[in-house]
């Protein structure tokens, strides 16, 4: 049986982290789920899942805590019970651009929680813009709409809300 295990590892930039990570993966013979690194401001963010055999699991945890212990790494390692997701909904994938603004992030949570959407996964990424030079925002979403929802009224009040907003959006199953 498959233990799915939730990580994160935070620490000073090295190029070892996510080459140590690949190979203690390979090693164990687990299978990555999701991951997802970022390199800023000196220091490696790592957040992903992981599936395994407990015994696997168990033998990756004791090297993933000495190789964060040697490199002053904080790691957090949470086991957690798989749950499937509902057959009576369907994924969506939402990007979302829009000026780099505090309260966007807010305004698209909510609008997605109203509508009684759940949200899966949600990624907020700020880039500058090449020809002006201004800070915008790119948000990546997967939510999950019910079966029983009108798609096209979905969809319009989504294009509403961005035009509101000032928001460049695209939604459409997930490929």
């Amino acid at each position: 049986m498959e233990q799915p295990i939730l990580f994160t590892l935070i620490g000073p930039a090295s190029d070892a982290v996510m080459l140590t990570i690949a190979e203690y993966c390979a090693e164990a013979k687990v299978q990555i789920k999701y991951l997802q690194h970022r390199q800023d401001l000196g220091f490696d963010c790592v957040m992903g899942q992981i599936n395994g055999t407990w015994n696997a699991m168990a033998k990756l945890e004791q090297k993933f805590q000495l190789f964060a212990k040697q490199h002053e790494l904080i790691l957090d390692w949470q086991r957690v019970e798989a749950k499937q997701l509902d057959s009576n909904q369907i994924p969506y994938t939402v990007y979302i651009t829009a000026a780099a603004k505090p309260d966007n992030f807010k305004k698209i949570w909510q609008h997605f929680t109203d509508s009684g959407l759940v949200i899966i996964d949600f990624v907020i990424t700020e880039n500058t813009a090449t020809l002006t030079r201004a800070v915008v925002h790119q948000f990546e979403l997967i939510i999950l709409i019910p079966l029983d929802l009108s798609l096209s009224n979905l969809r319009e009040e989504f294009l509403v809300f961005c035009d509101e907003q000032n928001f460049d959006a695209m939604l459409g199953p997930v490929r």
